[in-house]
C-alpha cells in the first residue's frame, strides 16, 4: 500500500527469504457479517463528540489529558494469516517468487469512541486477523471483532465482544480550523509496550502524500505531527490537548525523527456515514 514508507504496526515473524506481499488497494467500504449489527443506528450510535474547546492550555494539561485517554486505548495483537511472497531463491538475489499464507501475530493500536465499545484503528493493523485481542490499561482482556474497513483510507471499525458495561471513551473534536501548532498526544503500543504516551504539536493539516502510496490508495489529507510514532502505535489516538481527538496515527517516514502522520477524524466520520449507509 505504501511505498518508502513506514506504517506503525508491527509484524512479530520475519524470515530473510520472505517480504510483504503488496495486495491492490479496494476501494470503498468492506462489510463483515457483524456489520449486521449496526443496521438502524445513526452516527451518534457510533462516535461521541467533544463540544467546544479549552481556551487556555495550563501545565499540568498535557498529564490531565495524557492518564484520561489512556482509559479509552487498547493494545491490539492479532493473530492471523499474512500474504507473504517466498522468494525460492535468496531473497538478495533476482528470481522466482509464490504467494503464501503465513501465520503470525502483529501488534497495533485502537482507541473507544463510543461507551458502547466502538473501536476505531487502521485497516492494516487487523487486516487478515483471524483473532484480535485487546489489552486495556488495567491489563485486563478482552477480543475484539471487525464491523467494517476501508482500505483506501486505512480504517477500521471494531467492537469488543460481550462487552458487559460502559466502556470508557474519547470524544472527537468537530472544531478542525487551524489546528497547526495545537499540542497534541499520541498514545499507543509501540514495539509492545502499551500505552505509550508521547506529545508534540500538529505540524500542518491536509499532507499529501501520494508519492508514498500506490495510485490506487485515496488521498486523504493527513495531520503531520512530531509526535512519535512507532511501530504498535498505528490506530491510536491523536488527542488535541484542548479539544478531544484529532486523527488516528497511522505512519512516519523512517529516515526522519519527526515527520509521523495522521488520518484526520473528517476522514473517520465519512467512513462511519459509508458503513451506515451501506448497512441500511
Amino acid at each position: 500500500m505504501w511505498k518508502s514508507f513506514f506504517l506503525g504496526s508491527m509484524l512479530l515473524t520475519v524470515s530473510s527469504c520472505v517480504s510483504e506481499y503488496e495486495a491492490p488497494v479496494q476501494e470503498g467500504v468492506i462489510l463483515s457479517v457483524r456489520s449486521n449489527d449496526l443496521k438502524g443506528k445513526k452516527l451518534q450510535h457510533l462516535l461521541k463528540v467533544q463540544d467546544g474547546f479549552k481556551e487556555d492550555l495550563m501545565l499540568d494539561d498535557v498529564s490531565r489529558i495524557s492518564s484520561q485517554s489512556k482509559k479509552a486505548v487498547l493494545n491490539l495483537f492479532i493473530s492471523g494469516r499474512t500474504k507473504k511472497n517466498i522468494h525460492l531463491l535468496p531473497s538478495f538475489l533476482p528470481g522466482p517468487k509464490m504467494k503464501v499464507a503465513m501465520k503470525g501475530q502483529s501488534l497495533g493500536s485502537g482507541f473507544c469512541i463510543h461507551p458502547d465499545g466502538y473501536i476505531i484503528s487502521n485497516e492494516h493493523v487487523v487486516r487478515n486477523g483471524e483473532v484480535i485481542s485487546a489489552v486495556d490499561y488495567t491489563g485486563k482482556v478482552y477480543e475484539l471483532e471487525v464491523l467494517a474497513e476501508e482500505p483506501g483510507k486505512d480504517l477500521a471499525l471494531l467492537k469488543i465482544k460481550n462487552l458487559k458495561q460502559g466502556f470508557p471513551y474519547l470524544k472527537m473534536c468537530t472544531i478542525n480550523n487551524d489546528l497547526e501548532g495545537e499540542v497534541v498526544v499520541a498514545i499507543g503500543n509501540p514495539y509492545g509496550f502499551g500505552h505509550s504516551v508521547t506529545m508534540g504539536i500538529v505540524s500542518q493539516q491536509h499532507r499529501d502524500l501520494s508519492k508514498f502510496q500506490n495510485e490506487s490508495t485515496i488521498n486523504v489529507g493527513y495531520l503531520q505531527t512530531d509526535a512519535a510514532i512507532n511501530p504498535g502505535s498505528s490506530g491510536g489516538p491523536l488527542v488535541s490537548v484542548r479539544r478531544g481527538w484529532v486523527g488516528v496515527n497511522t505512519a512516519q517516514i523512517p529516515s526522519t525523527n519527526s515527520l509521523n502522520f495522521a488520518v484526520p477524524n473528517s476522514a473517520v466520520v465519512e467512513f462511519l456515514l459509508k458503513v451506515l449507509k451501506e448497512v441500511n
